[in-house]
């Protein structure tokens, strides 16, 4: 998250839309970096456990950090913006960014490593993460077009 406050500062950037699209940048930047680090990991236990790793990382990747990043921000974004008089925006904003966090606490919870014959976990927290990121892009956007 320090980055994307970084660059938030340097540059000013104070539009939602374009808070939305550098956590999404930022996000994906990380989660390319955490599975680079992954992959290297598994390497010295053989060929066939970095493949499985590495499915397994495509797999979660669909869903993850560009997702959470992406979420956290709008709904911190919604809260500052409640905090200066747009009240309505406050529960939303709380929303967004309990998301944000409750999505990687189930994606790394006993529940996201859950194998079964018919995978249910990923399907539903890519479903789930999917649904959450396009209504955050909907509130994005109806706020982008009120301003």
């Amino acid at each position: 998250m320090i980055p994307i406050f970084f660059v938030l500062y340097l540059f000013n950037v104070r539009r939602i839309k374009s808070i939305f699209l550098l956590a999404i940048a930022s996000g994906l930047g990380f989660q390319i970096v955490e599975d680079f680090a992954y992959i290297r990991q598994d390497m010295p236990e053989g060929f066939s456990y970095a493949v499985s790793g590495i499915l397994g990382r495509i797999m979660n990747g669909v869903v993850s950090h560009w997702v959470y990043t992406a979420l956290f921000m709008v709904g911190l974004f919604l809260i500052v913006q409640a905090t200066k008089g747009r009240k309505e925006l406050m529960l939303t904003g709380w929303f967004y960014f309990v998301s944000g966090f409750g999505l990687h606490f189930v994606g790394n919870s006993p529940f996201g490593q859950i194998e079964t014959e018919l995978p249910l976990a990923i399907p539903f927290l890519t479903a789930v993460g999917l649904f959450l990121v396009y209504q955050a892009y909907l509130t994005v956007q109806s706020l982008d077009q009120g301003n």
